[in-house]
C-alpha cells in the first residue's frame, strides 16, 4: 500500500498510490478491508476528498470511482458525492463495471442521501445513461471558455 495526505491550498486529499492484494487473497473481501481502514484513517486525519491512482493497464480492477462521502456531526452519511466514475476502455462489459460502482458509491440505497455528480462530463456516456435511468437530471451545464490575452 502506498498512501499519502496532501496539503493542497489548504485543503487535506487523501492519495492511494496503489494498493495490491495477493492472487491468492484477491476476491476475499482483504483489498475492500485496506481501503476502508484508510478511508477511516483520512476521516480521522480530517481529509477532504480522497483519490486513487490506478494503473489504466490493470484489467483486474475494470474500472473505478473518484466520490466523496460526507457525514454530520454524528457519524452519520448525509451526501454521495461522484466526481468520476469510468470503466476501463475496451471492456464488453463496461456499462455492468460502472453500475456496480455506482451502486456503491450511492449506497446505502433504502438511506435518505443527497446523491450528487459533479463536472461529470457528458462524454461519459455509460456513466451518464446509467445515471439518467436511475432519476438523475441535469441541473446546470459548465461551459469552458476562452480569451487570448496576448
Amino acid at each position: 500500500m502506498l498512501k499519502g495526505i496532501w496539503n493542497r491550498g489548504g485543503r487535506k486529499i487523501g492519495w492511494n498510490g496503489g494498493t495490491g492484494v495477493a492472487p491468492k487473497h484477491r476476491r476475499s473481501g482483504v483489498g475492500q478491508a485496506l481501503i476502508e481502514a484508510t478511508l477511516q484513517i483520512y476521516r480521522e486525519q480530517g481529509v477532504e476528498l480522497a483519490a486513487l491512482v490506478a494503473i489504466r493497464e490493470n484489467v483486474q480492477a475494470g474500472g473505478y470511482a473518484l466520490y466523496r462521502r460526507i457525514f454530520d456531526e454524528q457519524g452519520r452519511q448525509t451526501t454521495a458525492l461522484l466526481f468520476q466514475c469510468e470503466a476501463s476502455p475496451g471492456r464488453a462489459d463496461r456499462e455492468a463495471i460502472v453500475a456496480s460502482a455506482l451502486a456503491h458509491v450511492f449506497a446505502p440505497l433504502g438511506q435518505e442521501l443527497h446523491r450528487l455528480t459533479v463536472n461529470l462530463p457528458v462524454a461519459n456516456e455509460a456513466t451518464t445513461r446509467i445515471l439518467q435511468s436511475a432519476g438523475f437530471s441535469t441541473l446546470a451545464e459548465q461551459v469552458f471558455m476562452t480569451r487570448p490575452l496576448a
